[in-house]
């Protein structure tokens, strides 16, 4: 009689396991993807704004555009990001880790939402950005200004 009873709740025991196993595996796939944009996207906004102070002081004189370059993509080491600098007239400056296929389009019509909300001054942090050649991805975009405070141009950065 014992060993029946203790078989049933065995197996009861086993059933609701795999139950709250499979409903959290379940959760945590849903609830980590946006968890986890995020914590890239707190990352991505620092990254930012350093390359922003970098373009600031080429515009001021105070480096040469081969220092730019080299300090710009050292704070971009991440190859699955792409790094744009724009100007105010949604001119790109340069582009670090630009995917190569015919597909990519600097001047897609989500990134020139982007550089006009930056361009009014507006730090720009989004969970999903449809762009043309790269697909879905996470972006962080930050102004640049001038010393007299006005935005020249600004700083996107992108993660499939």
């Amino acid at each position: 009689m014992k060993s029946v009873f203790y078989r049933r709740l065995l197996i009861v025991m086993i059933i609701v396991m795999m139950i709250i196993t499979f409903a959290m595996a379940l959760g945590s796939g849903l609830m980590g993807e946006e968890i986890y944009k995020s914590i890239k996207l707190e990352e991505m906004v620092p990254k930012g704004q350093a390359v922003a102070s970098i373009v600031a002081e080429y515009s001021r004189g105070n480096i040469s555009g081969e220092t730019l370059i080299r300090l710009a993509e050292s704070y971009v080491k991440d190859e699955e990001e792409t790094t744009i600098v724009f100007n105010a007239y949604h001119e790109t400056v340069f582009a670090v880790n630009a995917p190569e296929n015919e597909e990519w389009k600097l001047d897609s019509e989500a990134l020139n939402s982007i550089y006009t909300r930056v361009l009014s001054n507006e730090t720009v942090s989004e969970q999903k950005v449809d762009v043309d050649g790269m697909g879905e991805a996470i972006a962080a975009a930050v102004p640049i200004s001038n010393d007299n405070g006005d935005t020249i141009g600004g700083v996107v950065i992108l993660q499939p």
